[in-house]
């Protein structure tokens, strides 16, 4: 609409007064007083008066039409429970007043990026039931700063439908930003009438072995139909009982995969328990065969299994009700209740999870205060209680090098590029002086002493700052590459058993101009075939240093957001913009399937926990730095890599050493051995990605004095203590080569791939 101040200044009743003459039948008696104005106007003004009252007339009208047509966004919800981790990828709704949106509209809500650089998420939304006449949408979004979110609803041609901006002080009253390594658990109590969970405090009490935030589910169509979804999930505790709202085969699907790629699922016993697992795809998850429910009062078993002295059971008390399960063949069982099983623990894919007899949510465990135990042996497979880590959710630690967790060590090896030197201080502050010294004492006795003539200072000068101008641009551009360069290391893991690949790759770009780009993972991994699904996005820096995504400095240097188009299929980037001489980190996950089964011949020593068996190289590429790890040993190959289709004997090719030894680089001293200390400030990739390997197992908490959250899904840790081989080698070559502006890209400066093959082991016989 047009400015009501630029119409102040016309004098509409004398406009009126002329639309009433003009409007008038010659019948009707008009005084003198309205036929004559008061003013009297030039035929211009006059014609201008009347088209801008028209026109104001007209966009009132368009503005009220419009404004009953528009829907309204009235609320959103971000994350699970308002809980936002920040650098992964979370669910959001957006209720709108009308049902509006369909099929062909797009979703989209524009946030910060881990720089602070504006970005927008585009998406087909997920669309509810329309109820009272409002409508929910559904989407993801990947936050990387605590800030303000604009949601937009746009037509099939890109037009506007309506928009809103939330502020961070709106998010704030009912949303938590966490850090980037916080542990979340979620809770999806999919009854939202049932009586129990009403209340948080119903909820197990976790400890900082757990997790550093919950939260609590109880409307099911919140939960996301796509399994990147669940990335900010550490752990999902499903209590069957409280079940009785049905999930649709998408959301199903969508937590069955975020298993299988590396989640971390716990079950829990008690009423309903088969309910939900009937179902064909949680199916999959299921522990076993249900024998029914048993009542015991002799709950000695689980009090000592747990190291808890309360009675679960009270004399003359309530008694405990135990789910009974059969496990299935390879499942572990841990821990007794009565003559139960108390833990069922099994791997699925890059998963694991694990089974608890007991319902958690009623009594007598409810108000038990061995609790919280359950569940952090439930964590661990062998039944030993995990190492608390301190979390930056409760303040932290933060590294006197900026960083807390190892990926920050990652990106720190990444973000050096053999073509391209950085300017030191020391050399600008050098240079600075030189130039002081240069325009003040020695032009003032280079002009006395030789020239003899004080007024040229004015040629002089000028001829100084231009030839410090020179040095600087010369400087400038022969200390940095006139190409884009990237450095990249990818892990690609393999589960030989279901045939599950899965990769994660970090990238990090440098751009020798400002300019934009276009970013994207390609159709196919050059190892084993075709990318069913793949996720890009922008790498944040966990933590509050310059530059994470917990900083309350604002180094976004770029106001003009760039683009992340979202489909059935993943994400890319579009127009990413980056200034002369800078650096940007990308992240990215994707799974597929192997064509071919993985021949394996590995099998348990009848006399002792060696590991016997060939294995054979299944690439056409050598494996470098080739090793097996089996139990707490590692088997490598020294000197040499393992040739393409070449086969070894584990007893006779590799030499054995224990995996803590091997990685932590101990050395004998005397009768002690020495572990060589972590290097926080090293940034060789193949070092700081074994570590990420196998961190839980390793100690690497303890060793690195560094974290491991941001990525734990990376960690196979948990692979080997459930009895798995992992097979570890190198390979020299990308094998996932982004494409960058259409083109994959092929002139990388670093680049790593870590192959990882999951090998299942055949018992002794």
């Amino acid at each position: 609409m047009l400015p009501i101040g630029l119409l102040i200044p016309l004098d509409y009743a004398g406009c009126l007064r002329h639309l009433a003459v003009f409007l008038s039948p010659n019948p009707f008696p008009m005084n003198d007083a309205l036929r004559q104005p008061k003013y009297s106007y030039p035929a211009g003004s006059l014609m201008l008066a009347w088209a801008l009252l028209g026109c104001t007339l007209i966009f009132a009208f368009a503005d009220v039409a419009s404004g009953q047509e528009t829907p309204e966004i009235e609320r959103l919800s971000v994350g699970f429970d308002g809980k936002i981790v920040l650098g992964k990828w979370v669910p959001f709704t957006v209720k709108l007043s009308e049902q509006t949106a369909t099929e062909n509209t797009t979703l989209r809500i524009e946030t910060l990026d881990g720089d602070a650089v504006p970005i927008r998420y585009d998406q087909p939304p997920e669309l509810s039931d329309a109820k009272n006449g409002s409508q929910s949408l559904h989407g993801l979004v990947r936050v990387g700063r605590a800030t303000g979110m604009t949601v937009s609803l746009l037509e099939a041609g890109g037009d506007q439908l309506t928009s809103r901006r939330f502020s961070l002080d709106e998010l704030r009253e009912s949303h938590t930003f966490l850090p980037g390594t916080a542990r979340l658990s979620l809770f999806p109590f999919w009854n939202p009438g049932a009586a129990s969970v009403e209340g948080t405090d119903l909820l197990p009490e976790l400890d900082r072995q757990i997790s550093d935030a919950t939260a609590v589910v109880t409307n099911p169509r919140l939960l996301p139909e796509h399994w990147i979804g669940y990335e900010s999930v550490r752990t999902m505790i499903i209590t069957p009982g409280k079940f009785d709202t049905p999930l649709n085969k998408k959301q199903q699907a969508a937590i069955e995969r975020w298993v299988y790629l590396g989640g971390r699922l716990i079950i829990t016993g008690g009423p309903g328990y088969d309910a939900p697992f009937q179902t064909q795809v949680l199916g999959n998850l299921s522990p076993g065969t249900l024998q029914g429910t048993v009542a015991i009062s002799d709950t000695g078993s689980i009090e000592v299994f747990t190291q808890v002295n309360e009675q679960l059971v009270q004399t003359g008390g309530r008694e405990l009700s135990v789910t009974v399960i059969e496990p299935k063949d390879g499942h572990t069982v841990a821990g007794k209740a009565g003559e139960h099983p108390l833990f069922i623990h099994w791997i699925h894919g890059f998963g694991n999870v694990s089974f608890i007899s007991l319902d958690l949510t009623a009594e007598p465990v409810l108000s038990w205060s061995g609790r919280k135990n359950l569940l952090t042996r439930a964590l661990s497979p062998t039944g030993i209680k995990i190492e608390s880590g301190d979390s930056e959710l409760s303040g932290g630690r933060m590294s006197h090098i900026g960083f807390s967790d190892i990926v920050g060590q990652l990106r720190a090896g990444m973000d050096q590029f053999r073509q391209v030197s950085f300017i030191t201080f020391t050399l600008v502050a050098l240079l600075v002086a030189l130039f002081i010294l240069a325009i003040g004492p020695g032009d003032f006795f280079f002009l006395k002493r030789v020239v003899g003539k004080m007024e040229m200072t004015w040629i002089t000068f000028i001829l100084i700052c231009v030839g410090f101008s020179l040095l600087a641009w010369i400087l400038a551009t022969r200390l940095k590459s006139p190409d884009t360069q990237v450095n990249q290391v990818e892990f690609v893991d393999v589960d030989a058993a279901t045939g599950l690949v899965r990769g994660n790759l970090w990238a990090h770009v440098y751009s020798p101009s400002t300019r934009t780009y276009d970013i994207q993972l390609p159709a196919k991994n050059e190892l084993f075939g075709a990318i069913e699904d793949g996720w890009l996005s922008w790498q944040g820096l966990p933590g509050r240093g310059l530059g994470s995504m917990q900083s309350r400095t604002d180094l976004g240097l770029y106001r003009k957001p760039y683009f992340s188009p979202i489909n059935a299929e993943g994400s890319s980037l579009q127009a990413i913009p980056m200034q002369n001489a800078s650096t940007k980190a990308f992240h990215a996950t994707w799974y597929g399937e192997l064509e071919s089964p993985l021949k394996n011949g590995l099998r348990k020593s009848t006399n002792s926990d060696a590991l016997l068996g060939t294995f054979t190289n299944p690439l056409d590429k050598p494996l470098y730095d080739f090793v097996v790890l089996y139990g707490p040993w590692v088997y490598h190959l020294r000197d040499r890599p393992l040739g393409p289709g070449e086969t070894i004997v584990l007893e006779d090719d590799l030499r054995e050493k224990t995996i803590a030894g091997y990685y932590t680089r101990k050395n004998n001293r005397g009768e002690d051995e020495v572990s060589a200390a972590w290097d926080s400030r090293g940034t060789q990739l193949p070092r700081i990605a074994q570590m990420m390997s196998f961190f839980e197992l390793i100690g690497g908490e303890s060793y690195t004095q560094l974290s491991n959250n941001y990525h734990a899904p990376i960690d196979l840790s948990q692979n080997l203590k459930m009895g798995r081989a992992v097979m570890m080698g190198q390979i020299r070559d990308t094998t996932t080569p982004l494409k960058i502006n259409g083109t994959a890209f092929d002139q990388y400066d670093k680049r790593l791939t870590l192959l990882r093959i999951v090998l299942p082991v055949q018992p002794r016989k």
